[in-house]
């Protein structure tokens, strides 16, 4: 014989309420919760053909502009599982890779392994930091070509764009800050803009100037995004 047990509305209610909230700071599952930071900075792993900011006569990159959208923390335990948890910090975000220190995009999370970050990039509503260039666009970078005429490239074109670490990274309170590192010679790799249409004395890549120089750079963007622990939290790729 099964015998139930039924309990007023009330006192169900009464339980539920006096069921004590994790303690400030750690999460249901009992990892502490980090004040974490996520910076997105350009490098190159070719200098001598393609550089930040890089001395004349070389192909530069001087400002890389992203309008992120929303940022999304995958823990490392469900990298590949369906329903995977996530975390999300929503923007928009406005950056430029290409700062020396770029400016971090805070994220409370639990103490944890992550693998992957995934970046929704969307037109930006407004400029804020950025030039006004970058309004309906996700992706503003200019520079200078080799020979030095001044180039700038931009889209229109929305990219979900998901980023692996080579293997789980640890956030916790000795280390709790993450580098998107975007390469730009990975990024221009074999983009000639040597052949790009030069208008009044500068090169300008977008819908309806140099279009297939600008579907190469929407192409190869994500290629070009690697995750890093930033350990020293110092917001730079380390040797």
């Amino acid at each position: 014989m099964t015998v139930k047990l039924l309990l007023p509305a009330t006192l169900v209610a009464l339980l539920l309420a006096c069921t004590p909230d994790p303690p400030q700071g750690v999460t249901e599952t009992g990892n502490p919760e980090l004040d974490a930071q996520l910076r997105v900075t350009a490098y190159s792993t070719a200098p001598a053909q393609v550089g930040v900011d890089a001395p004349s006569g070389t192909l530069s990159v001087g400002e890389a502009w992203l309008a992120i959208d929303r940022v999304r923390f995958v823990r490392g335990a469900v990298c590949d599982a369906p329903g995977e948890i996530e975390i999300d910090a929503d923007g928009p975000f406005v950056r430029d890779a290409a700062e020396p220190v770029p400016e971090p995009i805070a994220a409370r999370l639990p103490s944890d392994d992550y693998c992957r970050i995934r970046l929704r990039l969307e037109p930006a509503p407004t400029a804020g930091p950025a030039p006004a260039e970058l309004v309906g666009h996700t992706v503003l970078v200019s520079g200078v070509r080799a020979d030095g005429t001044p180039w700038t490239a931009r889209t229109t074109e929305d990219f979900d764009i998901d980023i692996r670490a080579a293997a789980p990274i640890a956030l916790d309170a000795a280390s709790e800050d993450l580098l998107v590192a975007l390469d730009v010679a990975t990024w221009l790799d074999g983009i000639d803009l040597d052949s790009a249409v030069v208008t009044n004395g500068a090169i300008f890549i977008e819908t309806g100037s140099n279009e297939p120089l600008l579907a190469a750079i929407e192409t190869r963007l994500e290629a070009a995004f690697e995750l890093y622990d930033d350990a020293d939290g110092d917001g730079e790729i380390d040797d």
